[in-house]
């Protein structure tokens, strides 16, 4: 959910105040007692990235502290034990990234460090994992890599996580795997890009994945038909 104009600006430092605010925290609760009971609810996903820093030209900075992501989460769980809570992160553009970050930190600033997200603390928040899985974007690095390669490290991540929460009892998800081009890259990410994901990702057994960009289908023949190929896959024995 977001935050009502009411609660005040949607960015650091008012965002840190404003949650730990009781009436923001009343509003919380109140959303999830309102909705708990509802047959159309799967899951809770406790906030979008929010550990992560992603430029946003509507609130700049909108990261917010492990402290309150926490308090969510133990809210939720609280208010309804029967769902699965989960939050989301974007995760390295290489397996081997994410595995400096969560064993060799200062060996990835000595290299000048990458965007790479926050999977480690992700999956520790939440009952699950939630990767938002890119292969190609305005903030996608390396660019100048194939689309076959890069999604074949996103493959390789996805199995990393995977192996990684199954020690801790936990799930991984896909909350976001593209299923579009990007508006202003159009071309970059096909079709048979998206069918190739499928089928990447269909070997790793995920528990639930669910495709960024689906609403555009409605209005192009060629993606929807692919989309539904590609959830064919995703969800065949």
């Amino acid at each position: 959910m977001h935050e009502p104009d009411w609660a005040g600006p949607r960015w650091q430092p008012f965002l840190n105040n404003m949650q730990a605010a009781p009436a923001y925290r009343a509003y919380f609760d109140t959303s999830i007692i309102r909705y708990r009971d509802s047959p159309l609810v799967y899951a809770w996903q406790v906030e979008n990235e929010p550990l992560d820093y992603v430029g946003n030209v509507l609130t700049g900075d909108d990261q917010i502290k492990v402290a309150q992501l926490a308090w969510e989460m133990r809210e939720v769980r609280r208010l309804d034990p029967t769902h699965t809570a989960m939050t989301t992160t974007f995760d390295a553009w290489n397996v081997a990234v994410d595995a400096l970050q969560l064993y060799a930190k200062p060996a990835l600033q000595v290299l000048g460090g990458y965007p790479s997200g926050h999977p480690e603390e992700a999956l520790e928040a939440g009952d699950a994992l939630g990767l938002d899985m890119y292969i190609d974007g305005p903030s996608t690095p390396l660019r100048f890599t194939g689309t076959d390669l890069r999604m074949t490290w996103k493959e390789q991540s996805v199995a990393f996580w995977i192996q990684r929460a199954n020690t801790m009892g936990k799930g991984v998800w896909v909350s976001e795997m593209q299923a579009q081009p990007w508006a202003d890259l159009a071309g970059k990410f096909n079709e048979e890009d998206l069918l190739t994901s499928a089928a990447g990702y269909r070997q790793e057994h995920l528990q639930v994945v669910l495709m960024w960009g689906v609403e555009t289908w409605l209005e192009q023949p060629d993606w929807m038909a692919a989309g539904t190929r590609a959830m064919a896959i995703l969800r065949s024995p």
